[in-house]
């Protein structure tokens, strides 16, 4: 990460939007969230959130219903595992990933920006000033999803024929 960021009150959102590459159905059993190294907030501890996954049926395909969510209790800095308790399918179009921050700035744990060749597919939402989603201010946030397809697990770090283009662990960018 080269960036950190978060709100100043706690029940707000930062989610990243994802595109399944296999046939659909897709399920969605969890993820990982980056939660930075420590340094900020300064004097932060380790505060629970939310994660949660929308369908991208808003206004312009962003985030609005929202179909799961699981608390995290985290126990370290950096990528922090997380599982939803029932896999969420998704039959078309795209999800979104999102962490709802648990506690207010300084007491809560920031989410980790990627700023190496952005996607432009983070996306933001002040729910405590009743606003409605919009484009992050900062990209990309770390946040990954763990899907299985309905040709089963593909595993994107492997280089064996993968259809399609994406932008896989490492960030290599065929676009």
């Amino acid at each position: 990460f080269e960036n950190m960021t978060s709100w100043a009150v706690g029940g707000n959102i930062n989610a990243l939007e994802f595109t399944p590459i296999n046939q659909y159905p897709v399920q969605i059993t969890g993820g990982r969230v980056h939660i930075g190294d420590g340094s900020y907030p300064s004097g932060a501890n380790l505060q629970p959130f939310t994660m949660a996954v929308y369908d991208d049926d808003g206004a312009l395909g962003y985030p609005n219903t929202e179909l799961a969510t699981v608390e995290v209790t985290p126990t370290h800095y950096g990528w922090v595992d997380f599982t939803f308790p029932t896999p969420v399918t998704i039959t078309s179009g795209n999800f979104y990933l999102g962490m709802i921050q648990g506690g207010n700035y300084p007491n809560c744990v920031p989410i980790a920006i990627d700023e190496t060749n952005p996607s432009m597919r983070s996306y933001s939402r002040f729910v405590t000033g009743n606003a409605p989603w919009v484009l992050a201010g900062y990209n990309d946030f770390m946040i990954r999803a763990i899907v299985v397809g309905a040709g089963g697990p593909l595993d994107l770090s492997a280089d064996n024929n993968v259809p399609g283009k994406y932008i896989e662990k490492h960030r290599e960018n065929v676009g």
